[in-house]
């Protein structure tokens, strides 16, 4: 304990982690809501910008997400949560990670699994503000949020008081090799691909980067932009050597506070490694939910429902008492 056994279910049209991975991409149209933005400028004096959503009723509690790979802060099912969860009383910031969000950032850094430290500068930022701070990581944003708290145990800002991560990889080496089968090659790889591509030949343009143009325009998929960017970017050896050293999963054990995984069983970009019953079972204070269905960021029940199932894991982990 604490594995949950998992009471998701759907419909039977439903269980197939590439539908429900594809489709809130179409069906999931929130109403406009309102953001303020703000903008702070990093110690290495680059800018990082995020987006506040107030409650009417707040609870002196806020909830910051950290979105996905190519996603943004302003992508429309974050603020499609946003709105729910200021409606029960949270203050929600979300933020853009370097480059996302449609303007290209100052240095030459972009974003990474291991890389932190614009989260954790967000979070000194803000904290003082509020009673408690809960953190959001979302696929991506959620292996850069247990790396925060994993490998930065004893650095945690001390308003952090729960984490939840949702459709998050654990081993990237091992998810990179789920990825890698023709069928999630064909579907995906044009989602992340050509804007991360463009992104660093924009940036080459004004700023001299440590990579090879040539193999950057070839670039086809994910592992690839670990090769060609990530890794002369960062100092790695190649894609495999970031992949190893930034993976969160042996850093899990070191968390202090409460924290949720939420990973279904037919995520189409995680491996076994994403689902650790052994540590669940051995620490009190990780909970992990598998659903056998779900996929990626998915875990539609009904085209009718007003929340989707994951929003409601969250805010009942937030409630939970521990």
């Amino acid at each position: 304990m604490p594995v949950i056994q998992s009471e998701y279910q759907c419909h039977q049209s439903l269980k197939n982690g590439h539908i429900q991975t594809l489709i809130p991409f179409f069906i999931r149209w929130g109403k406009p809501h309102e953001l303020l933005t703000r903008t702070l400028t990093t110690p290495d004096g680059d800018f990082l910008r995020y987006y506040i959503s107030k409650a009417e009723n707040p609870l002196n509690h806020v909830i910051i997400i950290s979105h996905g790979l190519e996603g943004n802060g302003r992508d429309r099912y974050i603020i499609d949560m946003k709105k729910k969860f200021t409606a029960q009383g949270y203050d929600v910031i979300s933020w853009d990670m370097r480059s996302c969000g449609g303007k290209l950032n100052r240095t030459k850094k972009f974003y990474n699994a291991k890389d932190f430290k614009d989260l954790e500068f967000l979070i000194e930022n803000i904290a003082d503000d509020y009673e408690k701070v809960s953190l959001m990581g979302i696929s991506l944003g959620g292996a850069i949020t247990t790396n925060y708290l994993g490998r930065n145990c004893d650095n945690v800002h001390p308003k952090v008081y729960r984490a939840f991560i949702l459709s998050s990889p654990l081993d990237l080496n091992a998810s990179n090799k789920k990825l890698r089968t023709e069928f999630s090659r064909f579907i995906y790889r044009h989602a992340f691909v050509y804007s991360m591509r463009k992104k660093v030949i924009e940036k080459a343009k004004v700023m001299d980067l440590p990579v090879d143009l040539n193999k950057v325009r070839k670039i086809k998929h994910i592992d690839e932009f670990d090769d060609y960017v990530t890794a002369p970017l960062y100092g790695y050896r190649n894609g495999e050597d970031y992949r190893s050293q930034a993976s969160p999963l042996a850093h899990l054990e070191k968390i202090k506070i409460p924290f949720y995984i939420l990973n279904a069983y037919d995520d189409p970009f995680l491996s076994k490694e994403s689902y650790p019953f052994k540590l669940a079972k051995e620490k009190e204070n990780i909970f992990l939910e598998v659903p056998k269905h779900g996929g990626h960021v998915g875990f539609v029940k009904s085209f009718r429902d007003e929340y989707y199932w994951y929003e409601l894991r969250i805010l009942e982990f937030l409630k939970m008492k521990i």
